[in-house]
Order: C-alpha cells, then sequence, then structure tokens
C-alpha cells in the first residue's frame, strides 16, 4: 500500500452491542435486505417523535455512507474534488458523536468502508495506477492488520460495495471489469480463501447466509445481434464450489431473503429460476421475513413477501431523493428520504406517522443502534426517538 496513512486515536470505548442491531455493511446484511427488523427503539409509537441526537459537520466534498457497528459509526470524509486527493477515515461513537479514532490517506482517487465484522472495519483503497486493495483496520483502534489485492482487482474502481458481502468470518468480495471478473473470500486474517470467475460484469453479491452466494452479472453478446444476457450463479460459501447458473429475465441488483431471490418484479428461487410471484411494473427495493417493499411511479407498496399479496399501497410515498440508500426498514418503520426531509411510515400499514427535522435534499439512510444515521451535503445526523 504505496500511501502516506496517518492513525490517530483519540479514545477506545466500545459499547457491547446486540449484533442484530447493528447496520454493518451496505444495504444492512448479507442478503442486501435493506432492513433491520432487531431494533426495539423504533415502535410506531416511537415514530411520530425523532428528535435530532447529534450531528457532526463533513467538511470539504461531504461524507459516504455511514456504517454502524458495535457502538461506534463509521464514516469516510472526502477531501478536495480533484485525484489524487486525501481522504479520511473516521469512526465515531454511536451516542455521541465523539470522534474515537482516524486515519488519514494522502494521494489517493478513493476509500471507503465495505464492512465492519470479526474485530474489523474493511476498507477498499483506490490509487491511479494501482490494483485495487481491500485492507484490514482494526474496529477499535484503527490499526491496520493486513491489505490485500483480491484476484481480478484492476486499477479501474472495480471493486462496489453492491458486490460486497460480510458473513461470518469471511468477506466476499467481487471485482469486476469489461474483460474479466473475479469473485474471492478472504478470511479474517487478509488472506485469500478462495476464487472463482462469475460470468461477464458483475450486478450485484449477495448471500442466503452460511450457505451460498449469489452472483447477478451480465454478459455481452455481439452476435448473431446485439445483446445483454444476465445471469444468476450460485457458489458455495466455503470453497466457491459452482452450485447453479440460471438466466435472468432482466439485467438487475439481487436482494436474498426467505430462501428466495427478489430480482426486479418478481421473486423467484434462486438455484431453478421458478418465479414464486410477480408484480410486473413494480420493483422491489426491501425485504423483511414478511414483507416485500416495492415502487411504482411516486408509489409505495407492501407486499406479503412469501406469496406477493398486496398488504397496503402508500400513495406519493416512494423515495424521491438521490443516494445509495434512500429507504430502509428498521423495527416497526419505515424511512423513506425526500428532499430536506425523511419520512417515517408504519411498517403494518403504511400511514406515515413522522417525519424527522430538516435535512439536505439527498441522503443516504442508516438506522441501527436505536438512531437513524442520515449523511447528505456536509453534514451526518444522528436522529433518535425521544419516546418508544
Amino acid at each position: 500500500m504505496r500511501v502516506g496513512l496517518c492513525v490517530t486515536v483519540l479514545s477506545v470505548v466500545v459499547a457491547l452491542m446486540c449484533a442484530g442491531c447493528d447496520w454493518a455493511q451496505y444495504f444492512s446484511g448479507p442478503g442486501h435486505t435493506s432492513a433491520n427488523l432487531y431494533e426495539p427503539a423504533f415502535t410506531v409509537s416511537a415514530g411520530a417523535h425523532f428528535a435530532t441526537a447529534w450531528s457532526v459537520t463533513c467538511e470539504h466534498n461531504g461524507c459516504l455512507p455511514p456504517l454502524e457497528a458495535g457502538g461506534l459509526v463509521y464514516v469516510a470524509e472526502l477531501v478536495g474534488g480533484v485525484n489524487p486527493r486525501t481522504v479520511v477515515l473516521r469512526a465515531l461513537d454511536a451516542t455521541t458523536g465523539a470522534q474515537r479514532w482516524s486515519v488519514v490517506f494522502n494521494q489517493v482517487d478513493d476509500a471507503e468502508f465495505l464492512a465492519i465484522g470479526n474485530g474489523l472495519a474493511y476498507v477498499v483503497l483506490f490509487q491511479t495506477g494501482l490494483p485495487d486493495e481491500v485492507l484490514g483496520f482494526d474496529a477499535a483502534n484503527g490499526g491496520l492488520q493486513w491489505e490485500v489485492s483480491p484476484p481480478g482487482a484492476t486499477t479501474e474502481f472495480g471493486i462496489r460495495h453492491e458486490n460486497v458481502v460480510l458473513d461470518g468470518t469471511s468477506l466476499f468480495v467481487g471485482a469486476t471489469s469489461p474483460t474479466r471478473s473475479a469473485l474471492s473470500a478472504i478470511d479474517a486474517g487478509g488472506h485469500v480463501v478462495w476464487s472463482t470467475n462469475p460470468p461477464g460484469m458483475l450486478d450485484s453479491v449477495t448471500a442466503d447466509s452460511g450457505r451460498t452466494l449469489y452472483v447477478s452479472s451480465h454478459v455481452f453478446l455481439t452476435t448473431p445481434y446485439a445483446a445483454v444476457v444476465p445471469f444468476l450463479s450460485g457458489y458455495a460459501e466455503p470453497d466457491g464450489a459452482l452450485q447453479s447458473t440460471i438466466e435472468l429475465p432482466a439485467q438487475a441488483g439481487v436482494i436474498v431473503a426467505n430462501r428466495l431471490a427478489y430480482v426486479g418484479s418478481m421473486a423467484i428461487h434462486p438455484d431453478t429460476g421458478q418465479v414464486v410471484w410477480s408484480v410486473p411494473g413494480e420493483v422491489i427495493s426491501i425485504v423483511t421475513n414478511s414483507i416485500a417493499l416495492t415502487e411504482v411511479g411516486n408509489d409505495l407498496i407492501a407486499r406479503d413477501a412469501n406469496t406477493g399479496a398486496l398488504r397496503w399501497r402508500a400513495v406519493g410515498a416512494a423515495p424521491t431523493a438521490a443516494g445509495t440508500q434512500t429507504a430502509a426498514v428498521a423495527g416497526a418503520l419505515v424511512f423513506v428520504a425526500h428532499p430536506h426531509v425523511v419520512d417515517i411510515l408504519s411498517l403494518q400499514d403504511g400511514s406515515l406517522l413522522g417525519t424527522t427535522p430538516p435535512v439536505s435534499q439527498d441522503v443516504d439512510l442508516v438506522p441501527a443502534n436505536g438512531h437513524l444515521y442520515v449523511d447528505g451535503a456536509l453534514t451526518l445526523w444522528a436522529f433518535a426517538p425521544t419516546s418508544v
């Protein structure tokens, strides 16, 4: 890792929190469901009473979407808009916002947190002319433990958060480029345990936790006519052995939950492609163990996750803000981002319960640890219910 790096430790106080309350990787968990049901503070009665617990300024170019685990919030801050530039990684106390440690990268293109677990903060680092790297930092104090360039890593920003899954002691990393893709398993010591090459370019990597990794990818065909052929491939988590390959009806990211794969407007069996239910025109965005939230036009719709039966429809409630995570479920609540405000809905019936204090136009939402963390513009907010 040929880069200037500085670690500052202010203090280390990591609270023992239930792992189920964390949002330790993008889209919440291995299935990328965007749901965190284990939030006892997020009740229906609490939905009308959210206030600002703390906020911090994201100077320069603002903060990337945060992650939360073990009582700390992990966020990357970009300094300057032209590469190479400085990127600052920060770990903040989840309850107060006080900084616990920071890591500074100088003269890099980008860096961000990928996941938190196994006592590690996993970070991807991009540098001009060098293969992308995954770094493991001590999650409690920011000390660098190891670094590795996974097989297939390129100099083209080929490792993206939608292609990364943390499940148990392994970080599964997809690296993609126009000519080749690779999927690798990295253990907690930074060693590549296995690697394989899914077909085409990657669209998403998700997991049926502890069992199978599902990789959606697409191949460009030029003969007999130009076409894009999307696939869903299943690989065994322990050794990367290919378990299944099916052709998908459309190129899309995949959510895995309830032993089903949710792709675009349908729920299918991921190993056979058998359609369980389908709602043409709608797009599935969030899945819990009982409800799948879909969007069509400006409406937000809740359906039975296993049958597709309609539960409720909230007219005009679909997210309108731009961001990576503009809607999320936690506890009994649905959080939906709009320019300058986050709506709070009941997961049970879709009714509007309340809103957060004002935010910026484009935001990302991370509900965890009894807080709703929102990054946008030059501020990271932590909102919390004032009553339950």
